[in-house]
């Protein structure tokens, strides 16, 4: 899908009575997409084989990280200034900031990961820290991660998140009926609340801790 129908659609999303906020990630929390890199400062040597520092990197929209409650930390987050012909900015998340830099600033640093959606592997300014989040299972401590601005480096697969206010009832129909009327012809591939995705990330375990 293209950008410009990505974002009427979180406009469409965020008209809906109930609905807080909307944003777009490639790379699911809990899900099976998300794409990992090697990580790389700019003006250090790279590191021998074996000794790559690997993180995963995530395309999202300006509301993304709002929608699922990760704080900016230091700095700022993803804005729709973010743009091709920019300055490519990131946002790293606490333990890869902790494994890159050390006892330094990690703000105005820039990194490089080697993951292209198609856009080539650019170094990015660090613009911002976030919080850590156990994005691939909940039982795995949380990796090192790297958020980039979807129109600077987005795939054109995404998934949407919609965070609505505590006590709304189901808003599944009303989001297929603004899908729908924006493209009839574009198939709603998954509809799931996080509820739905924590319970089916927790099945395995809570099956053997039955037996």
């Amino acid at each position: 899908a293209s950008d410009v129908y990505k974002r009427q659609l979180e406009d469409r999303l965020k008209a809906i009575p109930g609905v807080e906020s909307a944003g777009s990630t490639f790379g699911a929390p809990l899900g099976s997409t998300g794409a990992t890199g090697t990580a790389h400062v700019e003006g250090r040597p790279e590191a021998p084989p074996g000794q790559e520092i690997q993180a995963q990197m995530r395309s999202v929209t300006p509301g993304y990280l709002e929608t699922m409650g990760i704080p900016v930390l230091r700095g700022r987050g993803i804005q729709d200034s973010d743009r091709p012909g920019g300055v490519e900015v990131a946002l790293m998340n606490e333990t890869l900031a902790r494994i890159l830099f050390p006892g330094e600033d990690p703000l105005g640093k820039r990194v490089q990961v080697t993951v292209s959606f198609g856009h080539g592997f650019p170094f990015r300014t660090v613009v911002g820290i976030v919080a850590d989040t156990r994005n691939t299972a909940l039982t795995r401590e949380p990796e090192g991660g790297f958020y980039v601005p979807h129109r600077q480096a987005g795939p054109g697969y995404m998934t949407v998140a919609v965070r609505s206010r505590p006590g709304m009832a189901s808003l599944a129909e009303d989001i297929r009926r603004e899908v729908v009327a924006l493209d009839p012809n574009l198939p709603l591939r998954d509809l799931e609340t996080m509820s739905q995705v924590v319970l089916e990330e927790m099945a395995p375990t809570r099956f053997f801790l039955s037996l």
